[in-house]
């Protein structure tokens, strides 16, 4: 193997364990976050404004005391109903919450990711830089030793012969 390649080889293995090193150190851990999973209340298991307002004692009582304790009975039903439906609109917005969270760590390690591969695109062209100026330097002594050669074989000579009389 040439020693270039191996100088390629060695480089390329040194850059991606510094930055495997980056990505592991800067990596953020993923937040542990509760699950909020509710479901909305069933009907059924709630007696809304106490056994006082079961079906039962309602149809026992005289009929104008009945009217007031029905009324009472189904304000006490739309107040939990209502409590009911907004712990579950919190539960769907906390659940919500906790999606984005995840969507904000996913596009952060994207992010971290993109910054690693611009540092490695940051150090290859600086690498491609000094490619260049060693290639120009090697160019530059290439033409003066061509310049140096032709200035010694390619002048005019002349050759004289004299020949004994």
């Amino acid at each position: 193997m040439l020693r270039s390649y191996r100088h390629f080889i060695l480089s390329v293995v040194g850059i991606l364990l510094a930055a495997s090193f980056v990505w592991i150190w800067l990596r953020p851990n993923y937040p542990v976050l509760p699950t909020n999973e509710y479901k909305k209340a069933e009907q059924g298991q709630h007696s809304p404004g106490s056994p006082a307002c079961y079906p039962s004692r309602l149809n026992s009582l005289p009929e104008s005391e009945a009217a007031d304790e029905r009324y009472r009975c189904e304000q006490a039903a739309e107040k939990h109903r209502i409590e009911s439906d907004d712990l579950v609109q919190q539960t769907r917005a906390a659940d919500a919450a906790v999606v984005m969270v995840g969507l904000t760590y996913n596009q952060s390690l994207m992010m971290l990711a993109g910054t690693i591969f611009g540092l490695l695109t940051l150090v290859a062209a600086f690498a491609a830089v000094l490619y260049a100026k060693r290639a120009a330097s090697a160019a530059e002594r290439s033409l003066d030793h061509a310049q140096d050669v032709a200035a010694t074989d390619l002048r005019p000579w002349l050759k004289i012969q004299v020949e004994p009389d």
